[in-house]
């Protein structure tokens, strides 16, 4: 925790983080506690989050409900809650990049009721890690991407991006294909910031993959139209083509920031997806 009472003011200023990791640091709940009250004590204003690595989250490929008791301590001292994971940088495994959408939602569910929000930081970077093989590279443009918006569509309602590199150590070790990645994705979240902010529409949609393979989508609403977010969770990386299908007839099927559209078939439509890409859909009806 750096507290510094002189940069209350500062227009940068959002919020503040308590210590990192604490259950991976073994940090006792107390710590946590009195990091929160010196920060009320000089700013009673701005959130307060509070930072976990990946192993809150378990199912039959990742984690352990070792840590649960542990994570319980911490998740209602702050405002905010966040987690970081690195699948492929960190772990060399990029068959986990699902993860980032599965333990935002394990995160609301099972921990905060939602009641709290989620942010997520996904990886930008090759780390250069001591632990993982001297070959293990950093993430693609679309695997960032994927781990970005698969969070959005279980939920996350903030990004953050892990940039730095240790061995050696750079602050932002990106290459000049992740930041233009960087660059539109985050243009795309600040101008639908208002869509990903908004409740879960009552309209009902449902998707079919023609391979039975795996894919996540969610919908939102701002004013007349309807945004369906959708990524290809395939951890084989395998294309997909997927039929969305509603309750009643979409009049314009928009793909956001692709320059295409889709002309519907009756209250259906069908779309090709490359391996972990995302397509966000604007409709009206």
């Amino acid at each position: 925790l750096w507290l510094d009472g002189g940069v209350v003011d500062h227009p940068a200023l959002i919020g503040w983080t308590l210590s990192d990791e604490p259950v991976h640091n073994n940090y006792s709940e107390s710590k946590l506690e009195n990091e929160y009250a010196a920060v009320r004590a000089i700013d009673p204003h701005r959130p307060i989050l509070i930072n976990f690595d990946s192993k809150f989250y378990w199912d039959e490929n990742f984690g352990s409900s070792s840590y649960e008791s542990k994570v319980w301590q911490f998740v209602d001292i702050p405002e905010l809650v966040s987690f970081d994971f690195y699948p492929v940088t960190g772990w060399n495994k990029p068959q986990w990049t699902y993860i980032h959408g599965a333990a935002t939602e394990f995160m609301l569910d099972h921990y905060l009721d939602y009641q709290k929000p989620v942010w997520d930081i996904v990886e930008a970077s090759d780390q250069n890690l001591s632990w993982t093989p001297p070959e293990t590279p950093g993430p693609s443009p679309a695997q960032m991407r994927f781990e970005v918006w698969d969070a959005i569509i279980h939920g996350a309602t903030g990004i953050g991006y892990f940039t730095h590199s240790f061995n050696p150590h750079e602050w932002a070790n990106l290459t000049p294909e992740i930041e233009a990645e960087m660059v539109r994705t985050n243009a795309q979240i600040a101008e639908l910031s208002n869509v990903i902010l908004s409740p879960r529409p009552p309209l009902v949609v449902s998707g079919t993959e023609l391979a039975g393979r795996n894919f996540d989508f969610s919908l939102r609403r701002r004013g007349r139209d309807y945004f369906l977010l959708a990524a290809n969770a395939d951890m084989q990386y395998r294309t997909e083509r997927v039929t969305f299908a509603f309750e009643q007839t979409p009049a314009l099927e928009e793909v956001f920031g692709e320059n295409r559209s889709i002309t519907p078939a009756g209250k259906r439509f069908t779309d090709d997806f490359a391996p972990v890409e995302v397509h966000i859909y604007r409709i009206r009806f």
